[in-house]
């Protein structure tokens, strides 16, 4: 009964600090992006990512750049702090930390998308009635490559899985900001993480105390 108690508190402890962490990265997101706007704005180079008139130029800066780049790097970065500081643990079997530190990272990148929401929303009150659903899918389900990156033992698989977070996000932007009929193409990234998530946690990963990821596909 002590052992549940301490492991219910260690447990409610990581929860707690990656809530916070995942707070100071959307500001951390939200304080680069403003910086960039302004340089942009500096140069001569409008950067309004939520308006139709801009340029083709603009629109993949700001769906790859402003705010594909910007967000996965920050997110990896704090995940990346919070993983070797505050999570990194000696459990009884890698399947256990592993597993454990993938559903962290899925909660992680749901903090983050909750609180960007909330700044988005104070922008445009009515945008968070489709953000909920969309971004918050996106950035939860896309924290499954941060896993990748960290338990990757190969470098340029590392480097792929981050090159791969950034182009389904910026992607995602991309189709959502060119019009309503592209819309279409990101809700089937949305359906392609939300799968990969769901085929992960029934993969051999966790099926095994080896859990190579030689034959991980994500």
């Amino acid at each position: 009964m002590k052992e549940e108690n301490i492991k219910k508190q260690k447990n409610i402890k990581e929860f707690t600090i990656v809530f916070f962490t995942a707070f100071f990265a959307v500001k951390v997101s939200v304080f680069l992006q403003g910086i960039l706007f302004n340089l942009c704005n500096s140069a001569g180079y409008g950067s309004n990512f939520l308006t139709n008139e801009n340029s083709g130029s603009e629109i993949f800066f700001n769906s790859f750049i402003s705010t594909g780049l910007i967000e996965e790097s920050v997110k990896l970065f704090f995940f990346f702090i919070l993983y070797f500081f505050c999570l990194k643990t000696q459990p009884s079997t890698k399947r256990q930390e592993r597993k454990k530190i993938l559903i962290l990272a899925l909660f992680f990148g749901f903090v983050f998308a909750l609180f960007e929401n909330l700044a988005y929303a104070v922008q445009d009150i009515y945008s968070i009635r489709v953000r909920i659903f969309t971004a918050t899918i996106l950035h939860t389900t896309i924290s499954l490559y941060y896993w990748k990156i960290i338990f990757e033992e190969n470098k340029s698989k590392k480097i792929k899985a981050f090159i791969s977070a950034w182009l389904l996000h910026g992607f995602y932007n991309l189709f959502l900001t060119v019009n309503i009929y592209f819309a279409i193409f990101s809700v089937l990234i949305l359906i392609y993480l939300v799968l990969k998530v769901f085929q992960f946690f029934s993969s051999e990963n966790f099926a095994s105390e080896n859990l190579s990821l030689d034959k991980d596909k994500i």
